[in-house]
């Protein structure tokens, strides 16, 4: 069976919450269990998340998109695992999971290019007197839900705005589909990638979505 822990201020950490058991829907069998952080964990999702705020809204967009494309290399690297975790979660065909999969790395390209492209914007003034611009800044922390029937796809779209941007962010799975992303905190957890900035959350609503919310 698939076990895999939460992630949490860079490192894997077990939960203290409650035990689920994660079915898939193809066969009814079970195919793994995860133990979901209680409302102590989440809230150090949370801080660790504000504490990586500074630092990494800090780098330029440039450095940034260094650690952006190492994360790209490890999810190709990592493709087929991760298609299979997800199609045996979500009861999806290993095709479909496959190019679910693939569209992460695609995702983290388009949101970089996306970000150096509208980096500031010149708004003009028919009276020509004055100058006014709207400069884009990250916002802070981002706590974000992932859908139980798209998982990937999904956490696709919201880490590449969250980590081009400049954010941090709390990310929580669906109860139903929590593997792909748990492992996916895994291969950031093997690639060294900022403490913080990223945190995997799994669990119920009422012990962990009370606290995010």
């Amino acid at each position: 069976m698939y076990r895999f822990s939460n992630y949490i201020d860079g490192e894997l950490v077990q939960g203290a919450g409650r035990l689920i058991p994660v079915m898939s829907p193809g066969t009814g069998q079970q195919i793994g269990e995860i133990v979901g952080v209680d409302k102590s964990q989440a809230e150090a999702a949370l801080e660790a998340a504000k504490a990586a705020f500074p630092s990494w809204s800090a780098l330029t967009l440039e450095q940034r998109g260094e650690w952006m494309k190492k994360l790209a290399a490890a999810v190709v690297e990592e493709q087929e695992q991760l298609a299979e975790i997800m199609a045996w979660e979500t009861g999806k065909f290993i095709r479909a999971a496959r190019g679910e999969v693939a569209g992460l790395p695609r995702s983290l390209d388009f949101f970089l290019t996306q970000a150096r492209s509208n980096f500031d914007e010149t708004i003009h003034d028919p009276a020509e007197r004055q100058l006014f611009l709207s400069v884009r800044e990250p916002l802070g922390v981002i706590v974000a839900y992932i859908a139980w029937n798209f998982p990937m796809g999904n956490l696709s779209m919201k880490l590449g705005a969250v980590l081009a941007s400049g954010c941090t962010a709390v990310i929580k799975p669906a109860t139903l589909t929590p593997l792909s992303t748990l492992y996916l905190g895994e291969i950031m957890h093997r690639i060294g990638f900022p403490r913080g900035v990223i945190n995997f959350v799994a669990g119920t609503a009422s012990e962990v979505a009370t606290v995010l919310t």
